[in-house]
């Protein structure tokens, strides 16, 4: 499991992307958890590119990490090329600036 402060303390992008694509790496895991992680759409973007080549990953969960347009578009496409992965989590993806004006 990786500890949601630990990772948001990782002191760059390119750091937390390198935990995500090490963790995708993994030939044995099958369930992702990475709720409330700030994940953002560069991690989704280092995800979707993981998943392309993750041949084990049956549920990746995403809820509550801000991963933007771009997140979205990058995951949408890595799905087209992964067979495994049945189910994906998005809920409560407001971007940074919707979530402080309080719109929905």
């Amino acid at each position: 499991m990786i500890q949601g402060s630990a990772y948001k303390k990782l002191s760059s992008s390119s750091a937390q992307d390198n935990v995500i694509s090490s963790v995708m790496a993994n030939s044995t895991l099958t369930i992702l958890e990475l709720e409330d992680h700030s994940i953002g759409s560069n991690g989704a973007q280092a995800l979707s590119k993981a998943l392309k080549t993750n041949s084990n990953l049956t549920t990746l969960c995403l809820q509550n990490n801000w991963i933007g347009e771009n997140g979205a578009q990058a995951l949408s496409g890595a799905l087209k090329t992964t067979s495994t992965l049945t189910t994906l989590n998005l809920e409560e993806q407001l971007n940074r600036s919707q979530q402080s004006s309080g719109a929905v």
